[in-house]
Order: C-alpha cells, then sequence, then structure tokens
C-alpha cells in the first residue's frame, strides 16, 4: 500500500474548482486507531466553498474496529502520522466513517471521512501571527497591495486594543464571487484574517479572538463568516495549520454594513463595538442571536422569516431587559417588551410599538400556522419594518451609533 493519494481523487470531485481549494492535497501516512490499529494513506483536502475532505485507505478489511459493520455509528476513531513531505505530522481525534468503499482489484478499502479539528504541525518555539480562512466575507478594499507593479486595492487594516487585523481578499475572490452569483456554488472562502499575535498569548485565547471577530463580523454581514483554515506562523513560516468543521450557509450580499455605502463602515464599527460585543456576548447569549439573523437570509418561506424573526427579537429583548435590571415578569409579551425598550433607547416610532407584531403576525402564525387577512405585500412589509427596528435595537446596545444600510431595501444607508 505505497501508492499516496493524489491530486486527481480530489479533482475528480471538484473538477475545475479544485485549483481554488485553500488547501489542494495533503498527503501521507500513519495508524488509525479503532478497536484495532491499522497502517494508512491518508489524504486531506480543503475546497473552496469550505468543505473538508478526509480520504484514509487501508488494505481490505471486512470489520476492522467495526469499520464495516458500523461506520454510522457515533463511534469516533483518530488518526497520527507524517505528511509524504516529512514536513507535517497530522492529528486527529474525532474522526466520524461517513461511507466506505472496496475495491477487489487494488484489495483496498477507502473510507470517507468528516472530523471536527484536525492539526497540521511542524516544530516551532513560539506563534508570532495567524492567518485565518473565513467564508462568505467579500468586501470593498480600502487599502492597496503591490502585484508586481500594479495597485489592487483588495484590504483594509483595524487597530484593537493595541493589536492591528488585517482583512484581505484572496486572489480568486472575484472570480469566486461570480461563481457563487451563476449559481454553480453556494458560498466560499473569500477573504482571510491576519493577526499579530501577543507573546502571552496562548493558541486558545487566539482561538478565542478568532471566535469573537468571527461572530461580531456575521452580526455585520448577517452571513456566517467563520475561519475554517488557521495557519499559525512563527519567523514568517507557517508551522502549524487548523482545520476546523465550521458550519457553512448560503452566501446573500444584504449585508448590514459595508465600507462601500457607508464610508469605512466595517473598519469604524469594529474599533467602535468590537470591545463592548465582547463584553455584552456571553451575557446577552450573542451567539445565538448571530445565528437567527442570519438564519433569517437562507429561510425561503415568509411565514418562516417571521417566526425566526420573533424568536430573534424574544431572545434579545429579553436578555438586554434583563441586563438593564428591568423587572421583566411585569412584561407579559413581546409588545410590552418594545415599549420597555423605548424607555431606555427613546427612538422606535409609536406605530412599531402597537399590537401588530402581536396581534396581526405572532399569535396567528404560531396558534394556527398562518397570517389570515393580510395580502402578502402586507406581511413582508412588516416583515422588513421589525427586522430594520430590531438591527437598529442590537447596533444601539452595542454602542454603534453611524449609519447601517436599511433593511427595508437593502440599499439606502441611514443613522442608526
Amino acid at each position: 500500500m505505497n501508492k499516496l493519494i493524489s491530486d486527481e481523487y480530489f479533482r475528480s470531485t471538484s473538477g475545475d474548482l479544485f485549483d481554488y481549494s485553500i488547501i489542494k492535497n495533503i498527503n501521507g501516512q500513519g495508524t488509525l486507531h479503532g478497536d484495532s490499529t491499522r497502517p494508512v494513506n491518508w489524504a486531506l483536502s480543503v475546497d473552496i466553498t469550505g468543505n473538508k475532505y478526509l480520504i484514509i485507505e487501508t488494505e481490505m478489511v471486512s470489520d476492522f474496529g467495526g469499520f464495516y459493520v458500523n461506520y454510522m455509528s457515533d463511534k469516533k476513531y483518530r488518526l497520527e502520522g507524517r505528511s509524504s513531505d516529512d514536513q507535517w505530522t497530522i492529528k486527529c481525534d474525532d474522526i466520524d466513517i461517513s461511507s466506505t468503499a472496496f475495491s477487489l482489484v487494488d484489495n483496498q478499502t477507502t473510507f470517507i471521512c468528516s472530523f471536527e479539528q484536525i492539526f497540521l504541525q511542524k516544530h516551532f518555539e513560539a506563534i508570532k501571527s495567524v492567518r485565518a480562512y473565513i467564508s462568505n466575507f467579500h468586501f470593498l478594499g480600502l487599502e492597496s497591495t503591490n502585484y508586481g507593479g500594479s495597485f489592487l486595492r483588495d484590504k483594509f487594516t483595524i487597530h484593537i486594543q493595541n493589536r492591528q487585523l488585517e482583512f484581505k481578499l484572496l486572489e480568486s475572490s472575484t472570480v469566486v464571487k461570480n461563481l457563487i452569483k451563476s449559481g454553480r456554488i453556494p458560498s466560499a472562502i473569500m477573504s482571510s484574517l491576519s493577526v499579530e499575535i501577543n507573546n502571552d498569548e496562548s493558541i486558545e485565547d487566539i482561538n478565542n479572538l478568532l471566535t469573537n471577530i468571527s461572530f461580531f463580523l456575521s452580526t455585520l454581514t448577517l452571513n456566517h463568516n467563520f475561519c475554517h483554515v488557521i495557519e499559525y506562523e512563527s519567523n514568517d513560516e507557517v508551522v502549524m495549520i487548523e482545520i476546523a468543521n465550521k458550519m457553512v450557509s448560503k452566501y446573500h450580499g444584504n449585508i448590514l454594513i459595508d465600507n462601500l455605502r457607508i464610508s469605512s463602515g466595517i473598519k469604524l464599527i469594529f474599533e467602535k463595538s468590537f470591545m463592548k460585543y465582547v463584553e455584552l456576548k456571553e451575557e446577552l447569549d450573542l451567539v445565538r442571536f448571530t445565528h437567527l439573523i442570519v438564519e433569517l437570509y437562507q429561510q425561503r418561506f415568509i411565514e418562516l422569516k417571521l417566526a425566526t424573526l420573533i424568536i430573534a427579537y424574544e431572545q434579545l429583548l429579553t436578555k438586554y431587559l434583563l441586563y438593564s435590571g428591568v423587572d421583566i415578569e411585569k412584561l407579559e409579551n413581546i409588545q410590552q417588551k418594545l415599549g420597555a425598550i423605548n424607555k431606555l433607547m427613546r427612538f422606535i416610532p409609536k406605530v412599531l410599538q402597537d399590537g401588530e407584531l402581536r396581534d396581526g403576525v405572532r399569535n396567528p402564525l404560531f396558534h394556527t400556522g398562518s397570517i389570515p387577512f393580510k395580502t402578502n405585500e402586507e406581511i413582508r412589509s412588516i416583515y422588513f419594518e421589525y427586522q430594520d427596528l430590531l438591527m437598529r435595537i442590537y447596533l444601539r446596545i452595542i454602542n454603534y451609533g453611524g449609519s447601517y444600510i436599511s433593511r427595508i431595501d437593502h440599499n439606502t444607508s441611514k443613522p442608526v
């Protein structure tokens, strides 16, 4: 079993998209641990959409460690090994076998695997910086990169607590975004984030920072902007690669704040509000709130959008009122909570504080599964009005007072 898994294996799956892969093919040999151990060949690839592929090949087996009979069970397997170029060690402790293929000609069993996290590592002393590859984030660059005498505005930098962050579009980002527009792929990794690391920070600290950045950014783009591949650098050399099985959602361009319609908007809100977001993230369960507002753009049917919107309202308003010391036991419904929020913020139009959201939408939708006596146009108008209001409330909670892109027409910028 000396033959390694070649690029052609992954190219046959991805076609011409293989050329845009974040990791095309790192392969090698190692040991797979189940109820027993077995020597294997392995190969790893991450395509441009964020999908991860771990392929493991071994000599023909009928029931090694329950693979043949129980490969769809909850049993986890462990892989250890080295890459074929002897540069990397690989370690993964949580492998699931998704499917199995057998070849009598090659006397070989192939396992198609999934995992939560894989580390590829060289010897190193200290991490100096990281570069993370982010899904579904495309932007107007504010600064230029020199490509052999040709300058391209493809990046912007942010300064937070004496730390510099740099967002940069991948060279393939324009082509890849056009692939999304054409319907060939639903989502893509289109940019990277580079972060300077302080001497006293651990890898866990770095991961927490990247997680906070990812979720905060997701509330601005209303896409899931997660770090699927992270490169750790020491002395300008990549010495460790972390590949994580992050959520992938369909990309859309209806973002809340950008660098185009709001001049340097993403840069400004990061520098103004990111630390406030981090401060409130656990207290207000902003991770769950982020998933809910992103889900609004994944749903096709207006009734499901409205149901998700109402859940997002209930969660954010309840958490923030508790945080603000308001006695919510006296607030029996969503309209009363909106009124209590307005006492704190004093900006919600009176027409949006009446009983329309509760009596006209929430109650019939949750009790009957439909919204009678309203036209589709009226329902959509209510949805956009209250979605717009929800995002304004959120932006005020994180102390942002600038402009945002209206949820009513998804185009006009206006003050929060």
